[in-house]
């Protein structure tokens, strides 16, 4: 098991590290680059983990920030999380029509 779990980080890491792969591996998933990037770095993190990796894989990610705040003797901090959705926008290209947004719709 840990031998399996070496190859696939093994895998992800190569795929990540090399654009010709990633982009064999997007075209083959019909995913764009940054969520074929997601998929294996969340392989590389959490090869056994499957609901770690779909955290990591997901277009929402929890964010732990610390905010503290000062008295006049001492400082105490206090932890806090926010959940954020990844600023990513995907475009396709439209040939000689140039590029446009998935969700938007074709002028004809």
């Amino acid at each position: 098991m840990d031998n399996h779990l070496r190859e696939e980080r093994h895998m992800a890491l190569s795929i990540l590290t090399d654009r010709e792969l990633l982009l064999r591996h997007s075209l083959t998933a019909h995913e764009t680059l940054p969520q074929t990037r997601r998929r294996f770095t969340a392989k590389m993190l959490s090869p056994d983990d499957a609901v770690a990796e779909a955290q990591i894989a997901n277009e929402r990610f929890l964010v732990h920030s610390r905010s503290s705040s000062s008295s006049t003797s001492a400082s105490s901090s206090s932890a806090g999380s926010s959940l954020l959705s990844r600023a990513v926008v995907d475009v396709h290209e439209m040939g000689d029509a140039g590029w446009r947004r998935p969700d938007m719709k074709s002028k004809k």
